[in-house]
């Protein structure tokens, strides 16, 4: 694993922005305690020596840290004569070679997200006379479909995205014998540039439409943050409009972080399907015309709570567990979707087993030793018409809901209501079963106190599989006579970097 990395302004602006700490000094004994190896910025250089002389680290801490960064260095050739190390042999020839095209294709596919799929409106039907209606900011995208941090993608100067393929060039592509029209719609930000007229008129002489919408680095980038999360612009009014016509419609959604789309959401069944997209790469455009139209059926989860417009988010505070709660791990209401939604063009049932080491039950599980080991077998049969991926999600959770009897700063002291403790994805032909096997011990079940120690307590918790619409649940008791175990000290509370396990 690569050392903690924290880059350019990371841990200078623990101080000068965040105001976390009181001084340059404590910022950098903060980061460099927590195991923070490397600093891209130049607070580390010039504060460590004050740090040490304050007694707010020491040098102990500054060789371990070294001693991470430096053994990288070497396993990785760095001081190794270039004749013989690997990644000076590289040639320009895999630049753009086929095996990258297609990981970027695969990333694309399996990043997408398919949140909802009214009968017969996807995958799309292409072909002779099928006429499709391309509308929205998105549609004709280039260098917005790679998001963000990026380096040039085509050949010829920095800004030129030309080699980039757009929603519309692939569906175009993809429906050979029929039509697709572009029509923008709206503008990505300026609510002034709206011609909705146009954008109704395309929906109305097509027989699907294909509404790209979201946002861009003109919403959202490094140092730009949003104050709502809402659609930009009028991207809002688009979409009802074209809704309004009737027409089967995909709404594609590109976007980083969530969007509260309400009322896209809400619009009544028959006639709509909506993709999470993200930002799909430079072979985002050929994905998404490939898993509309159901060449491929490689869909992902939702790795984010989709939050409605009317959550209670504080823009400043960011306390994770103070009401209504942040992520899907402490939200205690209801989102537009849920952390881990998503559907499929078939169908999967999944079945579970649960046991310890050695042992067949089927669960309920006791652990009364925090080195005991369990399995979790998890049995997932493709049971529609068509092949596709499934990907299985395992959380574990209190079997009920319940306060914890210590302070946590900031917070309502509330512990996670479900955490994500593993996943994988399988391809399944119809008909056809698999099964996963996911490795379980104590520490799964531990959770962190409000001194940031791990602590495994007593109780009952719940392991569950789950695939979005489906889960399986086990049953778990956590019994060590010992009552409570601390499995790791939080490294903030002093300048050795964690402790031997103690009771508590």
């Amino acid at each position: 694993m690569p050392p903690p990395l924290a880059c350019a302004g990371a841990i200078d602006f623990i101080y000068s922005q965040h105001h976390y700490v009181n001084s340059y000094p404590e910022a950098v004994a903060l980061a460099l305690n927590a195991g923070t190896d490397i600093d891209c910025g130049t607070t580390y250089p010039q504060y460590l020596g004050d740090a040490i002389a304050a007694g707010l680290t020491n040098e102990s801490m500054l060789d371990a840290s070294l001693r991470r960064t430096l053994t990288l260095q070497f396993d990785f050739g760095r001081f190794d004569p270039l004749a013989s190390q690997p990644y000076t042999q590289i040639g320009l020839d895999v630049i753009d070679s086929p095996a990258h095209q297609q990981l970027a294709f695969d990333a694309a596919t399996q990043g997408m997200v398919l949140l909802r799929n009214d009968a017969g409106v996807l995958p799309l039907r292409t072909g002779a006379g099928v006429r499709i209606a391309v509308i929205g900011p998105h549609g004709n995208s280039t260098r917005d479909l790679l998001g963000s941090y990026f380096e040039s993608r085509c050949p010829g100067p920095a800004d030129d995205y030309d080699c980039v393929p757009t929603i519309y060039s692939a569906l175009t592509a993809a429906n050979a014998g029929g039509t697709v029209t572009l029509t923008q719609g709206c503008d990505m930000v300026n609510a002034s540039e709206y011609n909705v007229t146009a954008a109704v008129a395309a929906a109305q002489a097509a027989d699907i439409v294909v509404l790209a919408i979201g946002i861009n680095d003109q919403v959202e980038s490094e140092g730009m943050d949003r104050t709502t999360i809402a659609l930009p612009g009028a991207q809002g009014n688009l979409s009802l409009a074209v809704l309004a016509v009737g027409k089967p419609t995909v709404v594609l959604l590109l976007n980083g972080g969530t969007l509260g789309v309400d009322a896209i959401a809400a619009w009544p069944v028959g006639s709509l399907a909506i993709v999470e997209v993200f930002f799909p790469g430079e072979s985002g455009g050929v994905a998404i015309a490939a898993q509309l139209t159901g060449a491929v059926n490689r869909w992902g989860k939702l790795p984010i709570t989709m939050f409605s417009l009317s959550t209670p988010l504080s823009t400043t505070n960011f306390s994770m567990t103070a009401a209504p709660g942040r992520s899907y791990k402490y939200y205690t209401g209801k989102p537009l979707w849920p952390f881990g939604w998503g559907l499929s063009y078939t169908t999967f049932g999944i079945t579970g087993a649960a046991a310890l080491d050695g042992g067949s039950a089927d669960g309920p599980l006791t652990l009364t030793r925090a080195t005991d080991r369990a399995v979790y077998v998890v049995t997932v049969n493709n049971t529609g018409s068509v092949a596709g991926d499934e990907v299985v999600q395992v959380f574990v959770s209190p079997a009920a809901p319940r306060r914890l009897g210590y302070p946590v700063p900031g917070s309502n002291d509330t512990a996670a209501l479900q955490v994500l403790v593993g996943f994988e994805r399988v391809t399944l032909s119809p008909g056809q079963s698999t099964t996963v096997t996911f490795n379980v011990t104590a520490s799964t079940f531990a959770d962190v106190d409000g001194n940031g120690d791990r602590v495994l307590r007593n109780g009952a918790y719940r392991l569950f599989a789950s695939t979005g619409p489906q889960r399986h649940v086990v049953d778990v008791a956590v019994a060590l006579p010992e009552g409570a175990l601390v499995l790791r000290r939080n490294p903030l509370r002093g300048l050795g970097g964690g402790s031997p396990a103690r009771h508590v």
